[in-house]
């Protein structure tokens, strides 16, 4: 059987996608005969050291796992449980890893473009429904990055002596509120633009510097962690004794952890991130290692150590709540001990504030990216940054005094939304007319079905709990 012939034509549904940007054909040539070698090699650890090189997408995951959610999340876990909830993090993370792998093993064969073949293969109205919710949560997810990012501006600028304690701590449409909102918003559509546009030079120097604040941050939490101590009984327990709260502000916590891993909108841009990037049948094995070494080992380790360090600083100690808790506060007790309170306050600000910023850029473009879907606009046009700028309304968040809870109650909501994504590919993976010889079969294809099948019914499972917690 040819290789053509493996796979179903589809010839009704929309192939490829890209975000302005012409794919390399002379590079991508290249980077498919390399890893044709690399594929070819007989051990398993030798084909995943020669993927280390061409990681990528996956840091676009990293980047807007680790936002306003995360960061709250992670906070409200090691401040009101120690190290108890260390597990939910890397529960939801790996139940999402698990998604995207079929997620990613349906585009990279079929070039299919998953809002099309939703409509086609499935229903139109679940396509429907399900760019909505994508347009709903980065609408709803972009009010706590500009709180966030806000507050932790404003206590930059008190730190440094720019403005006064009295002004940090100001609500409303003031000078420092209006000035802090737009270094959010400004940098964040102009990346979303330039991401859309093609020209992305400027993008990949914007994002290392991102990337190299956050994991100074991580890597200053680290060595807290060092200098602070770690309780080895507690922490084994923590990331293996799976406990589970009973109160209903408990439960929201773990709701939120699991769902700030993976959000709903993270379902849409990652495969159409790998086919704007040109990947196919030959990246299979790339796409899961980068899942692994871009998005989840990331992500773990850093909202491992913000819990542990919280844990360590502050848990126990009835004068911190995630009610009353502030940037400062969390800056200088959990990296006071290591940097001084001066050093400390700027070093986790610049971490949130990149953590927002990244996420702030990168909700907009998933955003815009749904729309265009829904409504056939390309991505190049004034219609897509009319839509980015309409769901960047969250740029009112600046302006009033959101809490480190707030951020939870989003990405709580957010699991409601989850189980319809994820259903939606889990069928995509098992229909033959779809994916031909690629389907899920054999102990391979029935191991991903009972992943997904796993992260189904606990994103049903959160959804549920959620909706009780809510209403009853």
């Amino acid at each position: 059987m040819s290789e053509h012939a493996m796979i179903p034509e589809n010839a009704d549904i929309q192939k490829g996608y890209t975000t302005g940007t012409a794919v390399d054909a002379e590079a991508l040539a290249q980077e498919t005969a390399l890893l044709k070698q690399i594929n070819a090699r007989p051990g398993f650890f030798g084909r995943w050291k020669g993927y280390l090189t061409f990681l990528g997408p996956g840091f676009l995951l990293s980047a807007v796992a680790l936002g306003s959610g995360t960061a709250g999340s992670s906070i409200a876990s090691g401040l009101d449980y120690g190290y108890k909830l260390l597990w939910v993090h890397p529960v939801g993370t790996i139940l999402g890893i698990i998604m995207f792998i079929s997620m990613g093993k349906q585009v990279l064969v079929t070039n299919a473009r998953p809002y099309d073949t939703i409509w086609k293969r499935l229903h139109p109205g679940l396509a429907l429904f399900w760019a909505f919710n994508v347009i709903l949560a980065s609408t709803v997810w972009q009010f706590p990055q500009y709180s966030l990012g806000t507050a932790v501006l404003k206590d930059m600028l008190s730190v440094i002596g720019f403005v006064s304690a009295d002004t940090a701590n100001t609500t409303g449409f003031t000078l420092a509120n209006i000035l802090c909102g737009l270094s959010l918003l400004v940098p964040g559509i102009y990346m979303c633009w330039r991401y859309a546009t093609g020209e992305r030079s400027n993008i990949m120097w914007f994002e290392s510097t991102l990337k190299y604040i956050v994991w100074f941050m991580v890597f200053a939490f680290l060595a807290v962690v060092i200098k602070t101590g770690v309780n080895f009984g507690e922490l084994f327990k923590g990331y293996f004794g799976f406990y589970i709260p009973t109160t209903k502000d408990g439960l929201d916590i773990v709701m939120a952890g699991l769902a700030a891993a993976i959000g709903v909108n993270m379902t849409l841009l990652y495969p159409y991130s790998l086919m704007a990037r040109g990947w196919g049948k030959d990246h299979l094995g790339l796409k899961n290692a980068d899942l692994i070494f871009s998005m989840g080992v990331p992500s773990i380790i850093a909202t491992g150590l913000i819990v542990i360090v919280v844990a360590n600083s502050m848990h126990g100690n009835p004068e911190y709540t995630t009610q009353t808790i502030s940037a400062a506060t969390i800056g200088a007790k959990a990296l006071g001990p290591l940097l001084g309170d001066f050093l400390g306050r700027m070093v986790f600000n610049l971490g949130v504030y990149a953590m927002a910023l990244s996420s702030i850029t990168i909700i907009a473009l998933m955003a815009g990216m749904a729309a265009c879907e829904m409504f056939h606009i390309p991505l190049q046009s004034t219609k897509f940054k009319v839509v980015t700028l309409g769901t960047s309304i969250g740029f009112f968040g600046a302006f009033y005094s959101m809490p480190f809870w707030l951020p939870i109650v989003t990405s709580s909501a957010n699991i409601v939304m989850m189980p319809l994504a994820y259903i939606c590919f889990f069928l995509l993976a098992n229909r033959k007319d779809f994916m031909g010889s690629f389907v899920n079969q054999g102990f391979k294809g029935w191991l991903l079905n009972i992943g997904m099948l796993i992260a189904v019914l606990v994103m049903v499972l959160g959804a549920a709990i959620k909706i009780i917690n809510t209403f009853f």
